[in-house]
């Protein structure tokens, strides 16, 4: 598993590589200049997650793993060097074979949440003390 650190130095390494300015990647990953270049130059030392995604996805680098636990284990490992609780969930789904996982937020369309939240709901009902649920329209998003 990488640290965090050394995802940085990647993305640091690539940047070069590649030759992008840091206006380029503001740009491309809609973080602003003055962000990205307080992370190259580490006077960021810990930026946000979904910052280091962008600008990750700005390089066309993937910084996640190819299977999905390895992918929870660098977001809880993300998570802790935040010192986040372990409350702090994304849940990263494939509606379709074959398809890459994303964050739930990014991909499901309205009725998927939806249906996606009535089987969170229906696996955690056993330990879940609310005893009725309602779902109004549940599969119109």
């Amino acid at each position: 598993m990488e640290s965090f650190e050394s995802i940085l130095n990647h993305l640091k390494a690539v940047k070069k590589k590649q030759g992008y300015t840091n206006a380029y990647l503001a740009e491309k990953s809609g973080i602003p200049v003055s962000t990205i270049n307080k992370i190259f130059s580490s006077i960021i030392k810990n930026p946000k997650i979904n910052t280091v995604i962008a600008i990750s996805n700005a390089l066309n680098v993937d910084i996640t793993s190819p299977n999905i636990e390895n992918k929870l284990n660098l977001l809880h490992n993300l998570a802790n060097s935040y010192n986040l609780s372990n409350d702090d969930i994304e849940f990263l789904v494939s509606f379709n074979l074959g398809e890459d996982v994303n964050p739930l937020y990014k991909v499901a369309s309205g009725g998927e949440m939806s249906r996606f939240m009535l089987a969170f709901k229906s696996i955690l009902s056993d330990v879940d003390k609310i005893e009725t649920l309602i779902f109004d329209e549940i599969d119109t998003g």
